[in-house]
């Protein structure tokens, strides 16, 4: 929405307001951010509202104190200070101590967190009610995000925002393979792929692993396009990282146990006879 659009929205929901209200009164509009499941530390954050005094002096000479569920001061707004515009960031209030436009600008930090905020307004005067306005809950705040995959009990972090990665199948025979997720905001999907189409493996639930189990990869050609792919529904955090894996024991073995297709880049024919012949 275009700021001269927002604020001549705010306005006229000011204007109602102040029409239909006898006494003091506090209403919040809904939280700006984006993406809309969620921010990383670091983005802003805000939400306005409007308060109207009725010409009652204790209220307009008073404070509004913005409180968390645990009854912690976020920030407080002062009636008799408000300003001309909004500051860049702080919690304040534009035009007079009568009829006011709220304001709360932050940083997201993960401390607040999809935190339940409430506007609380007190006389100065210390006589009489306060007003109490739920604000309405913070957005949620990302915890760093971090992805891991496990071959036969040996983890390997993979950057998150990597494009490809390699896995070294280290053991031979059956393979265990875990792909893990962790810190995504909910609903969210893990999948390992092949040949973009074919899901081999997908979490369940709230599971934030997707699980490949019991892999002979003697029988496996790994020569296809491998992927891991993790979304949260909405969110900015989505992505697909190839997966490049390197098997070792795929070559094909002498009868002594050596590779002999590189003995025979390495040795003579006849020195290469002697040595398969000692063999046998």
């Amino acid at each position: 929405m275009a700021p001269r659009k927002a604020f001549l929205t705010l306005a006229a929901f000011l204007t109602a307001l102040i029409a239909a209200t006898t006494g003091q009164t506090m209403k919040f509009q809904t939280f700006k951010y984006s993406p809309a499941c969620g921010i990383n530390p670091g983005a802003k954050w805000s939400v306005e509202g409007i308060a109207v005094s009725d010409g009652n002096a204790a209220f307009e000479a008073s404070k509004i104190a913005i409180m968390t569920a645990n009854n912690e001061e976020l920030c407080t707004i002062s009636m008799s200070g408000c300003q001309d515009k909004a500051p860049e960031e702080g919690c304040y209030c534009v035009g007079n101590s009568s009829n006011a436009i709220l304001g709360i600008k932050r940083t997201a930090v993960l401390a607040e967190s999809n935190e339940a905020l409430t506007a609380v307004w007190k006389p100065a005067n210390g006589t009489g009610d306060p007003i109490k306005q739920h604000v309405g809950n913070s957005p949620v705040v990302y915890v760093d995000l971090t992805l891991t995959i496990t071959v036969n009990s040996k983890e390997m972090s993979v950057e998150p925002l990597a494009n490809r990665t390699t896995i070294t199948l280290e053991d031979p025979g059956k393979q265990n393979i875990s792909f893990c997720a962790q810190n995504l905001v909910k609903p969210f999907n893990i999948i390992f792929r092949v040949n973009a189409m074919n899901e081999l493996a997908t979490n369940k639930g709230d599971d934030p692993c997707a699980y490949w189990t019991d892999q002979d990869i003697s029988e496996i050609d790994f020569s296809g396009a491998y992927s891991l792919e993790y979304n949260e529904a909405g969110c900015e955090r989505s992505r697909s990282i190839g997966l490049d894996f390197v098997n070792p024991h795929a070559a094909t073995m002498g009868a002594s146990g050596l590779t002999v297709s590189r003995l025979t880049c390495l040795l003579p024919l006849s020195i290469l006879m002697m040595v398969l012949g000692a063999a046998l």
